[in-house]
């Protein structure tokens, strides 16, 4: 992390922003950015979000590792590109039940008794990103 991460912290900002600021080259933190891709452009990553591009400034993504016990997907729509300003926003539907049946088991790994009863669950998000990138490696992202 950059010298400035632990004061952006301090002051109580999301971790996305100390991991975005170090390396907008990172598919981490590109992810978790304002930016998108271009159309019929991808980006895999294993413990980033597998990204693609549909148009220009709308993208989908999903999380690979995931997907198996929690269907996911996300789509990020750019509002503002305007030099270093981006504002986008982030929408996302997951279903985690079959995670919770997972993890509901005793022993080592159980975090929920094994008796349980899972309920059908749907998750909805919405986020809105701003991100200011004012050089080719150093982008700060806040989340609303």
């Amino acid at each position: 992390m950059s010298r400035c991460a632990p004061w952006l912290l301090a002051i109580g900002l999301t971790p996305d922003l100390a991991m975005a600021q170090t390396s907008v080259a990172n598919s981490q933190a590109r992810a978790a950015s304002a930016a998108t891709l271009a159309a019929g452009q991808g980006d895999i990553g294993i413990l980033a979000p597998l990204r693609y591009g549909l148009h220009e400034g709308i993208e989908l993504s999903t999380h690979p590792l995931l997907v198996l016990v929690a269907p996911n997907v996300a789509l990020k729509r750019r509002w503002v590109a305007q030099g270093a300003l981006l504002v986008a926003s982030r929408h996302a539907v997951i279903y985690p039940s079959g995670l919770y049946l997972v993890i509901a088991r005793d022993g080592a790994g159980g975090v929920l008794p094994q008796e349980s009863r899972v309920p059908h669950i749907l998750s909805l998000t919405n986020e809105m990103l701003v991100s200011y990138e004012p050089g080719p490696r150093v982008s700060m992202t806040g989340k609303l």
